[in-house]
């Protein structure tokens, strides 16, 4: 239930979009992430930042194309919080925990090969900055109606492939380690 939670305003943009159009499509995009807000805020007391920061890129980004009548805003949003996302992963090796030992609890942390979740930070990090650049080179480079599948499909279907190939890298590093 919660993948519908989390995808339901790319869903509703997607259909409107084939139906409507990009602006249409713009607008429902808004609107979902508004009502996502209002349904986490009544079914689980509280919203998590990333809602929260979501809903005002979209707002804003979304905003830009509607008014604007151009979907590149929309297009950069997506890219812009990629590498904001890359970033942020790559940037946290200059500290003392990497973003991915802040998300796990120490106990966990502990459980991993010794560099295996750093190792890992470092591989979200690329992921996301490889990740924001190839929507970007989709949006100005092929046809709205391209860029729209892969923004909703897409980057869902390699957000999974990675997920699967970083399951294998764990597999080994575990078998490894015994």
């Amino acid at each position: 239930m919660r993948f519908f939670d989390d995808f339901f305003p790319a869903l509703a943009f997607f259909i409107v979009y084939k139906f409507y159009g990009i602006y249409w499509g713009t607008f429902t995009l808004i609107i979902g992430c508004a009502l996502q807000i209002i349904y986490l805020k009544i079914k689980y007391k509280k919203v998590e930042m990333l809602y929260w920061i979501t809903f005002f890129s979209v707002l804003i980004f979304g905003g830009a194309t509607i008014i604007f009548r151009d979907p590149k805003f929309l297009m950069w949003k997506v890219s812009i919080a990629n590498w904001l996302f890359g970033i942020a992963f790559l940037g946290s090796h200059f500290f003392k925990k990497s973003l991915l030992e802040v998300f796990l609890k120490a106990e966990d942390v502990q459980k991993f090969p010794a560099g295996t979740v750093r190792t890992l930070n470092h591989m979200w990090g690329w992921f996301f900055l490889i990740l924001g650049t190839l929507n970007i080179y989709i949006g100005y480079y092929y046809p709205l109606n391209v860029w729209v599948d892969f923004k909703v499909f897409g980057i869902f279907g390699i957000t999974i492939a990675f997920v699967v190939v970083q399951a294998f890298y764990l597999h080994r590093k575990f078998k490894q380690s015994r």
